[in-house]
């Protein structure tokens, strides 16, 4: 299981967000930030699951 080494690194868990930009995207089924994401698009994450 990642989630005891992502927060240990004090990334944030996230499930519902698009990867990339509006007009070019992918969803994954989760990932983990830096920080908490804001909006519906976001550039980049420190893990994608």
């Amino acid at each position: 299981m990642i989630e005891p080494y992502a927060r240990s690194r004090g990334l944030v868990s996230s499930a519902l967000f698009n990867l990339g930009t509006e007009s070019d995207f992918r969803v994954p089924d989760g990932g983990y930030h830096r920080s908490t994401p804001t909006g519906v698009f976001v550039p980049t994450v420190a893990i994608v699951v």
